[in-house]
């Protein structure tokens, strides 16, 4: 429903500069929120709206992510992965992955990588001290997406690195 966030306590288990990772969901978007840019996860510094260290979000009907780097990135030490092949249609349920793999950041839609970039990660640009990690959430903790989301998982291994089938049950623990 409309403005509610999840979030998990603050915690140096989200620090994953120097590690591979992944970010993966089933989600739906509601219908009236399908191109709206809210974000359906990330993992942010609260005090400094703008600084995200790992997160993904809606950009005119299609997933994006964002990862803070120290190399490679924009003006605000971040990168954006950009996807495209495909338009998020409100009343379909997707598979979505945001893979860091070394130095490279992929999206996966469905198990088909839809966008790709890469930068090098620096202590120096990620978010200072225990963040937490919000789920239908904006930068800054205001409430975001209106989506129904499952099997949320936040890993610290590339789970994918190419092309793959979706799991269609529960997640088995790490």
């Amino acid at each position: 429903t409309s403005g509610d966030v999840l979030t998990a306590a603050s915690s140096t288990n989200y620090n994953f500069g120097f590690v591979n990772c992944c970010l993966e969901m089933w989600v739906r978007i509601h219908d009236n929120d399908v191109s709206s840019g809210n974000w359906l996860a990330a993992h942010t510094d609260n005090s400094t709206p703008n600084t995200g260290a790992l997160g993904l979000y809606l950009s005119g009907s299609h997933f994006t992510g964002r990862a803070t780097v120290a190399s490679g990135g924009g003006s605000d030490g971040e990168v954006t992965i950009t996807t495209s092949g495909y338009t998020i249609n409100g009343s379909q349920r997707y598979h979505v992955a945001l893979v860091k793999n070394g130095n490279t950041y992929t999206i996966y839609v469905d198990g088909v990588s839809r966008g790709s970039t890469s930068g090098t990660y620096g202590a120096s640009n990620y978010p200072t001290g225990d963040q937490p990690f919000s789920i239908f959430a904006l930068k800054g903790g205001t409430a975001g997406c209106q989506c129904w989301i499952d099997n949320f998982r936040l890993s610290n291994t590339a789970r994918y690195t190419s092309g793959f089938t979706p799991h269609t049950s529960a997640h088995s623990n790490d």
